[in-house]
């Protein structure tokens, strides 16, 4: 993921992070520092980034040859964008209402006019003997699979998926958005000690790499033709 800290921080930085799902929300404003430990493949790869530190398997990106660190591994994207590229003279301000997704859809299809970006993944949630659990049961497993479960206060809980490595969330530095895995069509997200009245949100939505891959060619095509 993305980290940064800074004295200085330009709040346009912060602000344009923070609705793409970077922060968790609710944070006051003298906070200028970003420390995530998920990725989010489409603002990465806007922002240009060209490798990827992870400890979840990319099996759509390029794995490079080298040693795990941390329990990190390094992954080529070959979805990056040029670090400048054109775009319509018209841009007018987004709309941002809370969902991080809906806010890259927005802004996806502003730069580049491709529209629905990421897609919205039905659930049905349920109460456990321990917390939460939102049953999913049709992923589309050749696209990244994303979510967020906002609650009411910092629970200081987790979220995750039975068998995979869990996130620690609803906490101080802890990330909103977190990628799961999608190898499989049927899953499901587990949130710890928290009940119904604890959560305000909750949303699950699935990136199209080839929507992603359309957007880059885009980019790159406009400023070819300028060379």
């Amino acid at each position: 993921g993305i980290c940064h800290y800074s004295s200085t921080y330009d709040k346009r930085q912060y602000d344009f992070l923070n609705k793409a799902g970077y922060n968790y929300p609710n944070y006051p404003d003298k906070f200028r520092f970003l420390i995530t430990n998920t990725q989010l493949l489409s603002i990465e790869s806007l922002l240009g980034v060209k490798y990827i530190l992870s400890d979840v398997d990319y099996k759509f990106l390029q794995q490079l040859s080298l040693d795990k660190a941390n329990n990190k591994t390094v992954f080529r994207n070959q979805y990056a964008f040029p670090i400048a590229f054109k775009t319509s003279k018209d841009f007018y301000p987004l709309q941002y209402t809370g969902n991080p997704f809906e806010y890259q859809n927005a802004l996806f299809a502003q730069l580049f006019g491709v529209k629905d970006l990421f897609t919205k993944v039905a659930f049905v949630q349920q109460k456990t003997d321990t917390g939460l659990c939102w049953k999913i049961d049709a992923l589309d497993v050749n696209r990244l699979f994303y979510g967020y479960v906002d609650t009411k206060d910092k629970k200081k809980t987790t979220l995750g998926q039975r068998g995979y490595p869990e996130y620690k969330y609803s906490r101080w530095t802890a990330p909103r958005v977190v990628m799961f895995d999608s190898s499989q069509p049927v899953t499901g997200i587990y949130m710890p000690k928290v009940g119904l009245d604890d959560v305000s949100d909750v949303a699950f939505y699935q990136l199209d790499l080839h929507k992603l891959q359309e957007c880059q060619k885009i980019a790159v095509a406009g400023i070819q033709k300028d060379i």
